[in-house]
C-alpha cells in the first residue's frame, strides 16, 4: 500500500508539471515594453550566422527566462554578449551567477527548494539530471525535436557516431535525454608524446615508428648522454592508463574497463596480455636507465626543471601546451620540444562533448529550449565564443579570430568573459572553430593534422544498468583500479618480477567480482544497443 501511495504521488506531481508546461512560453514573466529587439534584417543569417530553420526571434514579448552560471565575474547581465543575445532571441534572459567556491553547495538549496530553481538549471551530473527529470522536474529533449531544428541536426544525427554515443552517455533509464549537451567543447588531440627535436637533429637520431624503435632511440640518447635518463614523467601511476593504447588498449579514464571492438566485449584491460607487455617494455626502460627512477614520484616542478635542462631529459608525455610552454621557459639554446607520433602509430583521443544543463519543466521551459537550440547553433556559437565581428574580434590572415584588446597575445577565457562576457560557463553550447579554443600554435596543430584517422576508436557509451548492477560497479571498480596500479607499480619496480607475478595478479584481479562487472558492461552494453533501434 505504501509504495502504491508513493507512486500515486509521484504520478500527480508529473501530471501536474505536465499541464503547466503545456502553456510553456505563454505564462512567463513579460515585459516587451522599451525591449531593444533586432530587427529582421539584423538577424540576416548572412551577418551573424547560420541558426538553421530555427526561427529568430524566439520571442516577441521579452519573457523572462532565468540561468544559474558559476563565474568569479561580477555585472554578466550587462556584459555585450549577453545583451546581443536578448536581441536576437527577444528573450529577456537573465542570469543568476554563482561564484565557484559555493556554487555546488548553492545548487543544492535552489534543488531542494524546487521553485527557486531556474529555467536553465546546471550544476548537477547527468545521473541527478535524470533521476529528477524522471521524476517530472526537467523536460526530455526528445519530446520537443520538432521545434529544435539545430539540437536535431547534431546531438540526434544517427549517422554521427560521436553523438549517437554522447546520447547514449546521457540517456535514462527511461530512454529519454534530460541533460542539454554541449560539442565541440575541446580538439580531438591535446595530449601525447614529446621529444626534443633539437637533440635527436644534433645527433642524428631518427623517430621511431614501433616500440622497438623508442627504445632504441632512447639507448642512442643515453649512450650520448650518460648522466641523463631520456624518458620522465609526472603523471605518477596514471602513466600506465596513459600508455596502454601503445600496447592496443584504451580504458575508460579512470576505471579498468575496455572495449574490444574486434569481438564487441568488455574487458578488464589490466589482465590483458597487453599489459604485462607494457609493463616488461617499462621495466626495460627502468633498468637501463632509460626512465626517470623517480617516474612515480615526480612533481610538476622537479618534471618542469628535468625537461628544460639542456641534457637531462629528452621524452615526455603530457598535454601538449607544454611544446610552446616549455620553449618560453627554458635558457638553453635552440630548445625545441615538439610533438612525437605515438610508437604504436595510434593514441586516444578526446570527447569533444560535455554535459550541459537541464531545462525546468515550467511556463519557460519551450522558450529555454529553444535558446538552448540558438546557443548550439553555429551562430550561437559565434556570439558567445567570438562576439561580433568588428566589435569583440576581427579575423587575422588564417581565418582565425583575433580578439579586440588582445591583439598580438594568447588570451584566456577568464578574460574574454570580463572583457565581452564570451565563454560564460555553462552558458556556451557549441565552440566556433575560429575561436581562442582552437587557434592553436603550429605545434599543437601537428598532431591534430597527424592523427586524423589513426585515433583509436574510442569505447562506447554505456547506459541502463540495474540498480543491482551498479551498486556492484559502486562498490568494486575503483578498488580494482587501484589494486591494479599498485601491482603494477610493484612489477616495474621489482626487477625479479615475471610469470609468477602476473599468474598471482591475474588470479587476485578475479577477487574483486571483476566477472561480474564485466557480465554487467556487457548485459548494459546489450541494452544500450537496442536504444539506439
Amino acid at each position: 500500500m505504501k509504495s502504491t501511495k508513493k507512486w500515486l504521488s509521484l504520478l500527480l506531481a508529473v501530471v501536474m508539471v505536465a499541464s503547466v508546461f503545456a502553456g510553456c512560453g505563454n505564462n512567463g514573466e513579460s515585459n516587451a515594453v522599451n525591449a531593444d529587439i533586432a530587427s529582421k534584417e539584423e538577424l540576416d543569417p548572412a551577418k551573424i550566422g547560420d541558426y538553421g530553420k530555427l526561427k529568430l526571434p524566439i520571442d516577441k514579448n521579452y519573457t523572462k527566462v532565468t540561468m544559474i552560471c558559476n563565474s568569479t565575474v561580477e555585472g554578466q547581465n550587462d556584459s555585450f554578449v549577453v545583451k546581443e543575445l536578448r536581441r536576437r532571441t527577444g528573450i529577456n534572459l537573465q542570469l543568476d551567477v554563482i561564484p565557484n567556491a559555493s556554487f555546488t553547495q548553492k545548487v543544492k538549496v535552489l534543488l531542494a527548494a524546487k521553485d527557486e530553481m531556474q529555467d536553465i538549471f546546471a550544476g548537477l551530473s547527468h545521473q541527478e539530471i535524470n533521476e529528477y527529470g524522471m521524476q517530472g522536474a526537467f523536460v526530455a529533449i526528445d519530446d520537443h525535436l520538432d521545434e529544435l531544428p539545430n539540437i536535431s541536426a547534431s546531438y540526434f544525427d544517427p549517422d554521427d557516431e560521436d553523438m549517437v554515443n554522447a546520447r547514449i552517455y546521457f540517456m535514462a533509464a527511461d530512454g529519454k535525454t534530460y541533460q542539454f549537451p554541449s560539442i565541440n567543447q575541446k580538439p580531438t588531440v591535446t595530449h601525447g608524446f614529446m621529444y626534443r627535436k633539437d637533440v635527436f637533429d644534433k645527433n642524428g637520431i631518427k623517430m621511431w615508428t614501433n616500440n622497438d624503435e623508442f627504445l632504441d632511440a632512447l639507448r642512442q640518447l643515453k649512450k650520448i648522454y650518460p648522466n641523463s635518463t631520456p624518458f620522465v614523467s609526472k603523471n605518477g601511476a596514471n602513466i600506465f592508463e596513459k600508455l596502454l593504447p601503445q600496447f592496443g588498449m584504451a580504458t575508460i579514464e579512470g576505471t579498468p574497463f575496455w572495449f574490444d571492438h574486434d569481438v564487441q566485449e568488455w574487458k578488464n584491460a589490466y589482465a590483458q596480455p597487453g599489459f604485462k607487455e607494457e609493463l616488461d617494455f617499462l621495466k626495460v626502460m627502468l633498468k637501463e636507465g632509460l626512465l626517470d627512477p623517480e617516474f612515480l614520484t615526480c612533481t610538476q616542478p622537479s618534471w618542469t626543471t628535468k625537461m628544460t635542462q639542456d641534457a637531462k631529459a629528452f621524452v615526455t608525455y603530457d598535454w601538449l601546451a607544454r611544446t610552446t610552454q616549455f620553449d618560453d621557459q627554458t635558457d638553453v639554446e635552440g630548445y625545441n620540444l615538439c610533438w612525437a607520433p605515438p610508437p604504436s602509430g595510434t593514441d586516444r583521443g578526446n570527447r569533444t562533448f560535455s554535459g550541459g544543463p537541464g531545462i525546468k519543466n515550467g511556463p519557460n521551459a519551450l522558450l529555454a529550449l529553444k535558446l538552448e537550440d540558438y546557443l548550439i547553433s553555429p551562430s550561437g556559437a559565434q556570439l558567445l565564443t567570438l562576439g561580433v565581428e568588428g566589435e569583440t574580434y576581427n579575423l587575422d590572415k588564417n581565418g582565425m579570430a583575433e580578439y579586440i584588446g588582445f591583439e598580438g597575445k594568447s588570451v584566456e577565457m577568464v578574460e574574454l568573459e570580463e572583457k565581452y562576457g564570451l565563454y560564460i560557463s555553462p552558458m556556451y553550447r557549441n565552440i566556433d572553430p575560429r575561436s581562442r579554443t582552437f587557434n592553436l600554435p603550429d605545434k599543437q596543430k601537428e598532431p591534430i593534422e597527424k592523427m586524423e584517422g589513426k585515433l583509436m576508436r574510442g569505447n562506447p557509451s554505456v547506459g541502463f544498468f540495474t540498480k543491482e548492477e551498479n551498486a556492484l560497479i559502486a562498490k568494486q571498480q575503483v578498488p580494482l583500479k587501484t589494486a591494479a596500479d599498485e601491482f603494477a607499480t610493484k612489477y616495474v619496480l621489482n626487477a625479479n618480477s615475471g610469470e609468477k607475478e602476473w599468474n598471482e595478479w591475474l588470479k587476485k584481479a578475479a577477487t574483486f567480482n571483476t566477472d561480474e562487472m564485466l557480465k554487467a558492461y556487457n548485459a548494459a552494453y546489450k541494452r544500450t544497443q537496442e536504444k539506439k533501434k
